[in-house]
């Protein structure tokens, strides 16, 4: 199903993939363990499908997402916006890129229940932390 895999906009530059399967609420979202892409989520995924709406997706610089973009700090635009998403490949970026995922690229009903293994753990804890909002569980 890659093949004909869809990249949703993040801004920035950026665009990621994500792929949901199933309706209904909460949307559960599956993030990979480190070093890992969606594909190992996939039997999960198929799994619990049949039970709600479930998402994969690569993280920024994984699978078929494009790497996070260097934001320069000393450009008026993009420093701030670098002040508080903080660098690449951090907890706290990871967790931003998939609110922006959730959010304005592939928009998906509230709550979310986060699942993730290793990084995808600390995701899931950092996004929940700073979104409480939009999660349950």
């Amino acid at each position: 199903f890659k093949k004909s895999a869809v990249l949703g906009d993040v801004g920035f530059g950026q665009h990621m993939y994500m792929n949901c399967t199933g309706t209904g609420v909460p949307t559960i979202i599956l993030d990979a363990p480190t070093g890992s892409t969606s594909d190992v989520m996939l039997d999960l995924q198929r799994t619990l499908s049949h039970l709600s709406t479930v998402c994969v997706y690569d993280r920024a610089g994984m699978g078929l997402s494009e790497a996070a973009p260097r934001l320069n700090a000393s450009d008026p635009g993009e420093g701030p916006v670098l002040r508080t998403l903080g660098p690449q490949s951090t907890a706290v970026r990871m967790a931003a890129d998939l609110h922006r995922l959730v959010t304005f690229a592939f928009p998906q009903k509230r709550p979310l229940v986060l699942v993730g293994s290793e990084i995808g753990g600390v995701v899931a804890r950092t996004y929940a932390h700073l979104h409480p909002q939009d999660v349950s569980g």
